[in-house]
């Protein structure tokens, strides 16, 4: 029987911002899922670096030629920017970023949580 996999947008992923959230993101996923895959993608209106985390209990293992397949079974015409080379090249991260993840050690909890500068909890103010 084969599982599923779980993918999240983890926020900020570039050199300076990964640490925001996408590090604990990654981490928290490393606590619940055997395997984890973070990847980036350069996002223009957001100026920088954006990341996900795919994650599953079964190894993600699909070779670029296996995954371009895939996608010519399942998309009807073609996509214009993801194939199975793109996708290996947006999970190789920055020599920076991988050795924050792997010594990030905060656990992404509602109690625990990181917000991305700019957003977060909004206390109500009495007038």
């Amino acid at each position: 029987m084969h599982g599923g996999i779980f993918v999240t947008q983890a926020g900020p992923a570039g050199a300076f911002s990964h640490a925001e959230v996408f590090s604990c993101i990654f981490n928290t996923l490393m606590q619940v899922f055997k395997y984890v895959v973070p990847y980036s993608a350069h996002i223009p209106s957001y100026a920088d670096m954006w990341g996900w985390v795919m994650a599953s209990d079964y190894p993600i293992t699909l070779s670029p030629d296996e995954l371009d397949l895939r996608m010519k079974q399942r998309i009807n015409g073609e996509n214009r920017y993801l194939d199975g080379k793109t996708f290996v090249a947006a999970s190789i991260l920055s020599k920076a970023v991988r050795k924050s993840l792997e010594n990030e050690t905060h656990i992404y909890t509602e109690g625990s949580a990181r917000f991305i500068h700019g957003h977060g909890n909004v206390q109500k103010q009495n007038h």
